[in-house]
């Protein structure tokens, strides 16, 4: 999946989760941009590990 795909999909799920999980509470603003960035980040980290440990079996 490319980075411009997860630009869309990690909002989508964000708003999803947050529905799911607190249906009674709505989310605000600022709580929505950290769960996004919280979320590209932890996945940009994951696929920068699985590139290294990748080139590392290949080698």
């Amino acid at each position: 999946m490319a980075m411009k795909d997860l630009d869309t999909a990690i909002p989508e799920w964000v708003d999803a989760y947050w529905q799911q999980a607190f249906p009674h509470m709505p989310l605000n603003k600022q709580t929505r941009e950290n769960l996004i960035a919280c979320g590209t980040f932890l996945i940009s980290t994951y696929a920068g590990a699985c590139a290294e440990g990748e080139a590392d079996a290949a080698s």
